[in-house]
């Protein structure tokens, strides 16, 4: 599992709401010691007859005293603002040495999320945090051999934030987990490790937050909630002696292959229930030719010893295959990537048990997996039900192919995005067009062309919807397109108009959300379509700076309308032929990677597109290249009113830059 992260540049920050029902992990730096230290004597008391005097050293480093004073050595007690210490430069260095390149964001007063899908953890700094525009650093892994936890092992993924500017209101991030929690007293297990970046050596010391406060809230069980005002290294952990004796929730990913000579192989892969592992089975999956159809989220039963029961056990005319992956049972410990890798210390690695991980992930040795081969025998072979059954999980599983008497396979379970297995969150009433008629339109309108993409996840903050609610549907679905489907979903299940009045609330809620993740035009998309467009609010609006257009109050922006702009811009300046200098700068440089579906709206060959890529080395030497052939093959559309036209449409859907064009435009005039 890879700690690298593509570097991100984010230039427009989002705000979103604080839910509840999480459970939560909360820092506060002023309130003094409660729970968290008492677990602490608990479990010193609980351990102290058989501690080693060597770990009761290095331990006393990690729990508190009701004063919040340290036993032994001292450690620093919160977290100091790094840039007083160390400098930026090498912070970063430091950070990207361990969590590999860095996601660098951007918030100002209007707040930020962001969530990492690689790992699945969320960061939200909200409104009025910083006065200023701020910098944000991001970084994510599981595993680093600088990493030092002492006694403890974490349960989560190691996440490092830095943030260039002091925060007036605390921020959360919320981690992911694949513990199972069934109560407040299993909740009381875990506590919060932090490391500084106050420190010039390598590694990275984490020792016991203080004054953390564990809360337990109803509902769900995925999500821990991390909240402080300045964020370093931080994760949730357990400690050794008890890390063993945790109860684990696994997902079981069922992925198909189908070769050409009528063979069907089809897979159930065992991991993990963390986000990063998933994305690690993607990618073999992808790498091998199968394709993922389902997930589904369990618990092991019994003596934990997965098995596969098949009804019937033969199949006439049909013949099943074993190969080297095939197992003969799965057991949690399979699972463990620390006994996979052969740890000696739980928690921490070093660098040749990465490198040994690493390799059993590539010869696809990690995670275990059943792999079940079909080949048809004989040509008179019939048609026959298989029904492939789990032993020993909970909630039970089952999964149902069909061979048929052509040698064609299918699959008769649909592959289902949500499973029993965590708590009701993913349960949704049943909806159709007599007790919904507007739903399928949502739906429609929303992901017909999976605009969203990786941003459903914002928009379901926006929409209102619990962190765990969210993280469960990230993990049991396998495109983001299924992601924002059931966020819709789930959203309109929660937003009924009332016991006395049948039917859902209005599309409002959803238009609000679009605009504030960036989406005004898939938000007025939704609203022209359930209502027809007003009057103007306000008068047009006039500047120094010349035409600003009309007032939108879903937006709360001037919107330039190309209609509009036809009569307060000369028809002899929109019909001119630009600059080409100017399309550049304004066009060009802010849309560059949509070079290819430019050229295509502008009427160019698709072959022709095509040979840019290996004609010229970068998206902008694409796109100048795009516009010298459009001006020279089509010379009297080459004009400012097709540029914006184009701009506008849902292909290209850069409504921003179009609009600054048509400032450009009136400024101009």
């Amino acid at each position: 599992m890879e700690s690298d992260i593509e570097l991100l540049a984010q230039s427009s920050p989002l705000l979103i709401p604080l839910h509840q029902n999480t459970f939560e992990l909360e820092v506060h730096s002023i309130e003094t010691v409660t729970m968290a230290t008492e677990q602490d004597q608990r479990m010193e008391s609980s351990l102290e007859n058989d501690v080693d005097p060597n770990e009761r050293a290095h331990e006393s480093l990690l729990h508190l005293n009701f004063d919040g004073s340290t036993h032994g050595e001292l450690m620093p007690q919160q977290c100091i603002e790094p840039s007083l210490i160390v400098p930026i430069e090498e912070v970063l260095e430091k950070a990207r040495s361990v969590f590999g390149n860095l996601i660098q964001l951007s918030v100002d007063s209007k707040g930020l999320v962001y969530h990492c899908d690689q790992y699945g953890s969320t960061l939200v700094i909200p409104e009025g945090a910083v006065q200023q525009t701020a910098t944000v650093w991001f970084g994510s892994c599981f595993f680093s051999d600088k990493f030092k936890f002492g006694n403890y092992v974490p349960v989560t993924p190691i996440v490092w934030v830095y943030i260039n500017q002091k925060l007036h209101k605390c921020a959360e991030l919320y981690v992911t987990h694949d513990t199972d929690i069934s109560s407040e007293a299993d909740l009381c297990q875990f506590t919060i490790l932090t490391a500084d970046d106050n420190s010039h050596s390598g590694t990275f010391e984490f020792y016991q937050k203080q004054n953390s406060i564990l809360q337990a809230h109803s509902g769900f069980e995925q999500v821990f909630k991390i909240q402080c005002s300045h964020f370093c290294s931080n994760c949730v952990a357990v400690h050794k002696r008890q890390y063993k004796a945790i109860s684990k929730r696994y997902l079981i990913a069922r992925a198909e292959k189908r070769e050409k000579n009528s063979n069907y192989i089809i897979e159930f892969i065992f991991i993990c229930q963390q986000q990063g592992c998933r994305k690690m089975i993607e990618g073999q999956c992808a790498k091998e030719g199968f394709m993922i159809t389902s997930y589904k989220a369990v618990t092991f039963t019994g003596d934990g010893r997965v098995s596969l029961l098949f009804e019937p056990d033969t199949f006439i005319g049909w013949k099943r295959h074993y190969d080297h992956l095939e197992s003969e049972y799965i057991s949690a410990e399979s699972i463990d990537y620390y006994k996979i890798m052969g740890c000696e210390n739980v928690g921490e690695v070093t660098e040749d048990e990465l490198e040994r991980l690493d390799l059993l992930e590539d010869t696809l040795s990690y995670p275990p997996r059943f792999r079940i081969q079909f080949s048809r025998e004989d040509v008179f072979a019939s048609n026959q039900e298989v029904v492939i059954t789990f032993n020993q999980v909970h909630p039970s599983v089952s999964s149902k192919i069909l061979l048929e008497s052509n040698g064609i396979v299918q699959t008769l379970s649909p592959p289902s995005s949500c499973s029993s297995a965590s708590s009701n969150t993913c349960s949704i009433d049943s909806f159709s067009i007599e007790n919904d008629p507007d739903l399928g339109d949502i739906l429609h309108i929303i992901t017909s062309e999976n605009y969203l993409n990786n941003n459903w996840y914002a928009f379901g903050y926006y929409l209102k919807l619990d962190t765990g609610l969210l993280n469960e549907i990230e993990t049991l679905c396998t495109s983001t397109i299924q992601c924002t489907r059931r966020t819709i979903l789930h959203w309109r299940n929660k937003n009924k108009t009332g016991l006395n009045i049948p039917g859902y609330i209005s599309w409002e809620p959803l238009a609000i959300a679009l605009v504030k993740v960036g989406f005004p035009n898939l938000a007025h998309k939704i609203k022209d379509h359930f209502q027809a467009p007003p009057e103007p609010e306000f008068d047009p609006c006039f500047t120094t700076q010349g035409y600003n257009g009309i007032y939108c109050s879903l937006c709360d922006d001037y919107h330039l309308n190309f209609e509009e702009l036809k009569q307060h811009v000369p028809s002899t300046i929109l019909n001119s032929p630009p600059i080409v200098l100017d399309v550049i700068n304004m066009v060009a440089k802010k849309i560059e990677d949509k070079y290819y579906l430019f050229g295509l709206a502008v009427g160019l060959n698709d072959g022709y597109l095509r040979s840019l890529m290996t004609d010229y080395p970068t998206c902008l030497d694409r796109f100048i290249a795009v516009l010298d052939r459009w001006k020279n093959n089509d010379p009297d559309n080459f004009k400012w009113s097709t540029i914006i036209e184009i701009l506008l449409s849902d292909a290209i859907g850069a409504a921003g830059v179009a609009k600054d064009v048509m400032k450009y435009l009136t400024i101009e005039k």
